[in-house]
């Protein structure tokens, strides 16, 4: 019952808002020759308080002062001052300020211009930082664009805004859009830190300055980094397991590591026991780059003494360091097969490892968080 008695109290109070404009643009219809009643009722229109609420009520308020503010514009300068007028309002309203100024530079009656100047001086502040914004904050941002625009506003515009003002707005606007600028093309050095021409794009674009040049400069270090030869340490480990009935048949074996191209190290050992982990297997890749393949080759020789020799290559690894991870091929676990029934029983369990021992401190770039916001409200006021 409280909630109704409520509604029904606003609804009555905006009915009498309408009822009290609806009087109001009547009275100015029927006083359009009389200028100080269409100012008396221009000020109490602009000066009646309306609860934000009450939305029919603000649309009727900015119908009926849009009206009365013609009545008057028309008794104090004439119907063609309207004409000027309706010219330079359109041109703020599709954003093109610079061609509205100069309708009031090239304006010959003083009066005239005085009232065209101070029409844009309320109006145009606001829509020329509407166009910058709407550069910025295209989908594809036209940062030159902005910048442009700018330089326009700055250069044309002198004569229908005061000097001070004109200046705090772009030198406000010219801030906004380099922060912008620097967030737009450091989103991009995020989205692809692999990529040089981005990462330097960025650095041009805010002049090598600032705490993310920085950062930038440093992720370019770490991918040259990355792409210099260097030399490699490689260790293999062998350990092999078998069994056998025969004491005397312990076997021999000779390991090999490699490349296609380097023969690293070799070790044999003979009459070898269950078990025995065949070490020294180590050698160096030289001169290769961290973002090259090297191909490593394990092999080794089994040798059963009557019962004969048994070869396995294990065939070839591959080395893939990237951004100083250390690659390592786990134990691999093979059995062999050959004449000795016992030998069918053999698992050999092999490690090859690649490591660097210099490195770079891995660079990431930081998230490039929200946005800048242009916040130019008091300036407009």
């Amino acid at each position: 019952h409280g909630a109704l008695k409520t509604k029904l109290s606003d609804l009555h109070q905006e009915q009498q808002l309408l009822k009290l404009l609806g009087e109001w643009r009547t009275d100015a219809a029927q006083a359009q020759d009389y200028l100080p009643r269409l100012e008396t009722l221009l000020k109490s229109v602009r000066e009646l308080a309306i609860p934000s609420q009450f939305f029919r009520a603000l649309a009727v308020r900015t119908e009926a002062q849009s009206e009365i503010e013609t009545l008057v514009i028309k008794g104090k300068y004439g119907i063609d001052y309207l004409e000027e007028q309706k010219q330079l309002d359109h041109l703020l309203t599709v954003g093109d300020v610079v061609q509205a100024s100069r309708i009031i530079i090239n304006c010959s009656d003083t009066t005239w211009k005085d009232q065209l100047k101070a029409r844009f001086q309320e109006r145009g502040p606001r829509v020329m930082s509407e166009q910058v914004r709407k550069f910025v904050n295209a989908t594809d941002p036209d940062l030159a664009g902005a910048e442009a625009a700018i330089s326009n506003y700055r250069s044309n515009l002198l004569e229908v805004l005061p000097t001070e003002q004109l200046e705090m707005l772009c030198a406000r606007w010219e801030n906004y859009v380099k922060e912008y600028s620097e967030y737009f093309y450091y989103s991009r050095c995020v989205a692809d830190q692999q990529n040089r021409t981005t990462l330097n794009t960025f650095l041009e674009k805010v002049h090598n300055d600032g705490p993310r040049a920085q950062l930038v400069k440093a992720r370019i270090d770490y991918l040259d980094w990355l792409v210099q030869p260097r030399d490699w340490n490689v260790e293999a480990r062998v350990v092999v397991n078998y069994h056998s009935g025969n004491i005397a048949n312990n076997p021999d074996v000779t390991t090999y590591l490699g490349t296609p191209e380097l023969a690293l190290t070799s070790s044999k050992v003979e009459d070898l026991e269950s078990g025995t982990e065949i070490t020294g297997l180590s050698g160096q890749i030289p001169n290769l780059r961290p973002d090259e393949e090297a191909k490593i080759i394990v092999s080794f020789l089994v040798e059963y003494g009557v019962f004969g020799t048994y070869q396995n290559n294990l065939g070839q690894y591959v080395c893939q360091e990237k951004l100083c991870d250390h690659a390592e091929v786990g134990a691999t676990r093979l059995s062999l097969t050959g004449g000795d029934p016992d030998a069918a029983k053999n698992v050999v369990e092999l490690t090859v490892k690649p490591v660097i021992d210099a490195g770079i401190p891995l660079v990431r770039l930081d998230p490039a968080g929200a946005p800048p916001e242009l916040d130019d409200e008091e300036l407009l006021k």
